[in-house]
């Protein structure tokens, strides 16, 4: 196996590949199968840990975890289990509302005022 090296300066900086000629500059053959030129004071050897990545693996692909995209289809949330108070306050919300005759906006859920006409009709529909 040949060394893996990563270019940190010049145009091809970031570009990480195989070492697959030496002379006074260095054949890299990177991921995608593309062969670049560079000079051997531009690259750094990256270790490689063959049982943490898969060969075929970029160390930025993070779709695998769930961060990068295409790993958001695997994200899952813990569903939010309301406490009793919580559902004890939704439920005075409720008997306690005030809903307007013609557009149907509620005073505690949607923010309807209640102001100016009375007889249950919106400040807004009046």
């Amino acid at each position: 196996m040949n060394k893996i090296v990563e270019v940190a300066r010049g145009p091809w900086a970031g570009a990480i590949g195989e070492v697959i000629a030496v002379s006074n500059v260095l054949k890299i053959r990177t991921r995608d199968g593309e062969k670049i030129l560079v000079n051997p004071a531009h690259v750094v050897e990256v270790e490689v840990h063959l049982a943490a990545s898969a060969p075929d693996e970029h160390p930025a692909d993070f779709s695998h975890s769930g961060v990068g995209i295409g790993g958001l289809a695997t994200y899952e949330e813990a569903p939010v289990i309301p406490s009793v108070q919580a559902l004890e306050r939704v439920q005075q919300m409720h008997d306690t509302d005030v809903i307007c005759r013609r557009c149907g906006a509620s005073k505690n859920f949607d923010g309807a005022m209640f102001t100016t006409g009375g007889g249950n009709v919106c400040d807004d529909c009046f």
